[in-house]
């Protein structure tokens, strides 16, 4: 992903998730101020619906303070004369200003009258009700106040009704009253539709007990849908128990609009915010990503085209074009240590070719005396010699042999380094080699006392070159028997790797510390060089690297100090080899001459 798409999305990204994050806390804000308005106009109306029954109970009271300190009635309430009835107590007297029912209750506690005005005609009024104007109710307590007008709502026989009581005295109010008058008005059908056309809400009122108006209290819940909010409230009798669920629904026309005009606001935010992502931005592409862009193309074409020399464009004086200058300086710096590089190459490599040379003339040089002097050492050995003589004799070929081996591995540098090794890969059997390799490091094993064990399928191919490859096995063999001590052990063993055989030599030895395994492939640098006195030129492991890597395998080691040392190295099979790349195209990479023992001069 290209830089110009990484900015650009992050641009679009950052502020459209700042837009949608500022629209959202706009719309939410809005939005809960918008419900918290229509919560509280609920609830008023919820008010207004209790304070409307409240304001019936006063009107009730009001007409039974009028008839309660009328001397009609006062003297009525004594004699229960039939003449007040038929003049006043009538249904067309009564119910156009609200009262359903009259009673009137004697200081003994006797009804002198009652009725309940009803559709059907005059009934009985609920004795729930007339036992709350008999002596010592709640509506009949008139001790604090002669002129009280105890009022509120009671439930009789499952029906609720608006009640209030007045002492009956006489019209100056003196003496004595002569008994209780109640009036009251039923909460029902009718009434209930009066009270919604008053207050024009959707009004539901229902009675209710403590049992179905649990979780309900005097102050309004309010249940919301899509369409409609309604708060649930519930009133109390006058002695403080529920008996009325009032239930107030109302459009959410307020929601509804505060949605649609807030919705039109934040689209109008939501188009403000595009068109200033979008002007956000073309400015960074011009100002920062196509000027980057140039730049990134100049240093691209340097990159392809390896010219050093190729500069960048300078035309601005703020950070980026201090960036193309500084490319600029750069490049002109990389083009001056390619120069060096070049010479530098050129001389290592001369270097190189003239070590090549050397060693070859050297290992010439020192072939030919040596081989004399080893010639000359066994044809003493053939005469009678004294003890003393022998083991001079003995010391002196095995001199002769050690510096013909070190010859022979300074030669194999050169003619790696020089790519001259010619190798025959084909399929070789690693256990017959590493058996091989046993026999030849035998001698050099008893006179250690290493035991040498070996693990390995006799039915195992790698593709290599038999000589070579025995060269390496030897050289780790005989190297884990001269480091591992005298008297351990020593397991080769070959073994699956993935696609490949790896041959795994493990010895017993003191082990190499993780910080000096990188030195160990390093030609003619010797680990031990410092603490032991064991010979060795330092360029085994270096050649036995080289040969495996020649033959498309590696070299692993691990090691850990007190336990010992395992080289391995993995070959790959025939049958993984690719079958495009014939043997004779790998053999003919290692063909280049190399000066050599029998070429040198």
């Amino acid at each position: 992903m290209s830089i110009r798409t990484k900015t650009t999305l992050f641009v679009v990204i950052t502020l459209g998730v700042l837009v949608a994050l500022m629209v959202s806390i706009q719309f939410r804000s809005s939005l809960t101020r918008v419900e918290e308005i229509e919560e509280e106009q609920a609830i008023a109306q919820a008010e207004r619906v209790v304070g409307q029954l409240d304001h019936t109970v006063d009107n009730v009271g009001g007409t039974n303070s009028d008839w309660g300190w009328w001397d009609a009635t006062f003297e009525f309430a004594q004699d229960g004369n039939q003449e007040f009835i038929d003049d006043n107590v009538y249904a067309d007297a009564f119910t156009p200003i609200g009262i359903d029912l009259l009673a009137v209750v004697d200081v003994d506690g006797n009804i002198v009258h009652q009725v309940w005005f009803t559709e059907d005609g005059e009934q009985s009024v609920p004795d729930g009700l007339l036992s709350l104007a008999r002596p010592g109710a709640a509506f009949a307590d008139f001790t604090t106040s002669p002129k009280a007008t105890p009022g509120g709502l009671a439930e009789a026989d499952g029906r609720v009704f608006v009640v209030t009581s007045r002492a009956i005295l006489p019209s100056n109010e003196q003496g004595e009253h002569a008994g209780v008058l109640m009036m009251a008005t039923e909460i029902d059908d009718g009434f209930v539709d009066d009270l919604a056309a008053l207050v024009n809400l959707d009004v539901v009122v229902t009675p209710c007990s403590q049992e179905s108006c649990a979780g309900l209290s005097t102050r309004p819940r309010i249940s919301k849908t899509a369409e409609a909010i309604t708060t649930d409230t519930v009133v109390e009798a006058a002695d403080g128990t529920p008996v009325l669920r009032a239930q107030v629904a109302e459009e959410r026309s307020i929601y509804q609009e505060s949605v649609s005009g807030i919705t039109r606001v934040l689209m109008i935010l939501i188009a403000v915010g595009i068109a200033a992502v979008l002007i956000t931005v073309a400015g960074i592409r011009r100002l920062v990503i196509n000027p980057l862009d140039r730049l990134g193309s100049v240093v691209g074409e340097v990159g392809r085209t390896s010219d050093p020399s190729l500069r960048a464009e300078v035309d601005r004086s703020d950070e980026i074009g201090e960036l193309a200058g500084g490319v600029n300086v750069m490049l002109a710096r990389l083009q001056n240590s390619q120069r060096q590089l070049v010479d530098a190459k050129e001389r290592i490599e001369g270097a190189s070719d003239a070590k090549s040379r050397f060693l070859a003339r050297v290992s010439h040089e020192l072939r030919t005396p040596i081989n004399g002097v080893l010639a000359y050492a066994q044809l003493m050995q053939l005469d009678p010699l004294d003890e003393a003589t022998a083991d001079s004799v003995e010391q002196i070929i095995n001199a002769a042999r050690h510096i013909t081996a070190l010859v022979d591995e300074f030669l194999d540098v050169a003619r790696i380094e020089a790519g001259a090794i010619p190798l025959n890969l084909e399929p070789v059997n690693p256990a017959a080699i590493a058996s091989e390799v046993i026999a030849m490091t035998k001698p050099l094993s008893e006179a250690q006392g290493t035991v040498i064990s070996l693990a390995a399928p006799e039915d195992a191919l790698v593709r290599a070159d038999a000589l070579r490859l025995r060269q390496a096995v030897l050289n780790l063999v005989s190297n884990a028997i001269k480091y591992g001590g005298s008297g351990r052990q020593v397991a080769i063993s070959v073994r699956p790797s993935g696609r490949r055989f790896a041959i795994e030599v493990a010895d017993e030895g003191p082990g190499i510390p993780a910080d000096r395994l990188e030195r160990l492939f390093i030609p003619f640098d010797r680990l031990d060089a410092d603490d032991t006195g064991k010979q060795g030129s330092g360029v085994g492991l270096s050649v036995t690297q080289q040969l495996v890597e020649l033959m498309d395998g590696t070299v692993e080691v691990t090691s850990e100090v007190g336990v010992g040392t395992t080289f391995t190295i993995v070959l790959p099979t025939p049958t993984e080899v690719d079958e495009a790349v014939l043997p004779s195209e790998s053999e003919a990479r290692y063909d280049t001459p190399v000066p050599s023992a029998e070429t040198s001069p």
